[in-house]
């Protein structure tokens, strides 16, 4: 059976109650999703039920939950909408996003994306930007993230800025180690122009 605080699972409960409101509003059959055991519903306040059901759409949806080794995952967006790819899956406006890890946070951030409950993945696309605790800013076009076990991939090209200097890749992905430390690989064409941590400084 799927964890109940699973972030993933916490928006399908959603979806569950919101969607069939919207159904009963417009008399028509909107999407139902499917039944994948027991779910553990995320309060939702200031739920606008008359622009849900006029335009099948809900306002800055939130939810929050830990990964399957206890991380705290939190997704946020501007707007959500079912989308037409099929049951289960989530057109989303300006979705930020934090990943809790034993170094500190990552943080993520795009114009838009999809959220798939069925895969439990997100792809966020559009001005893509990824924040690490230690100083790293990445950014690429698309990225798709595995929140409940905390994996990104870029799935394309990628620019990076950190302490070390910048990059570009063809690729980025990471994940989280044993250890429970994530590790970001950089691949595909790498370009680094390292900058010494002493550059700049004044001489002796």
């Amino acid at each position: 059976m799927p964890r109940a605080d699973n972030p993933y699972s916490r928006f399908v409960a959603w979806a569950k109650v919101i969607l069939p409101l919207a159904a009963l509003a417009l008399l028509s059959s909107l999407f139902l999703l499917p039944g994948r055991g027991e779910r553990t519903a995320i309060p939702f306040a200031d739920v606008d039920i008359d622009e849900l059901a006029r335009e099948q759409r809900l306002g800055s949806p939130s939810y929050s939950g830990t990964t399957e080794k206890g991380r705290d995952v939190s997704l946020t967006a501007e707007t959500a909408r079912p989308s037409a790819a099929g049951p289960g899956i989530f057109d989303a406006r300006m979705l930020t996003g934090a990943l809790e890890t034993d170094g500190g946070q990552i943080g993520l951030r795009s114009d838009g994306g999809v959220i798939d409950t069925e895969a439990d993945t997100v792809d966020l696309a559009g001005n893509v930007v990824v924040t690490t605790a230690d100083g790293y800013v990445v950014r690429s076009d698309r990225l798709r993230s595995t929140l409940g076990q905390i994996t990104l991939d870029t799935l394309g090209p990628v620019e990076a800025d950190g302490p070390a200097g910048t990059l570009t890749a063809g690729r980025m992905t990471a994940s989280e180690t044993g250890t429970g430390n994530v590790v970001m690989v950089f691949n595909e064409g790498v370009r680094l122009v390292y900058l010494p941590a002493d550059q700049g400084s004044d001489p002796q």
